[in-house]
């Protein structure tokens, strides 16, 4: 079981959430054999995630809110937009690992199987 996570520093988004794995678990998309191609993007995708929490997370602590360019306590439309994004890419990226480890293997986003996203 395999969960597409992202928290600060996490080395990768893909996490080992297999039955009676206590531990964080990384686990590296090129040694699950997925191809270069996902590879590269699910790390751009975890490089993208950083710059804009850290970004927000500068905001929120100067007293800016969570938004780019928003008063304390706002969020704008450009950061709504940018977060709703980044979920939707998360999403295709876990459906795309899916697809290349096959059937055998459940893929997650946030320990919630891909088919409970594709439903909200």
């Amino acid at each position: 079981m395999i969960s597409l996570e992202w928290d600060f520093d996490y080395a990768s988004i893909l996490i080992d959430r297999s039955p009676g794995v206590g531990a964080l678990v990384h686990l590296w998309p090129q040694q699950l054999g997925l191809s270069a191609r996902l590879c590269r993007r699910l790390e751009e995708w975890r490089r993208r995630q950083e710059v804009l929490s850290g970004h927000w997370m500068r905001q929120w602590f100067q007293g800016e809110g969570v938004g780019l360019g928003e008063g304390a306590g706002g969020e704008s439309k450009e950061s709504r937009r940018l977060q709703e994004q980044l979920a939707r890419d998360r999403l295709t990226l876990a459906w795309e690992v899916q697809h290349e480890l096959g059937e055998d293997v459940q893929v997650q986003v946030n320990g919630r199987g891909l088919r409970q996203h594709r439903a909200r």
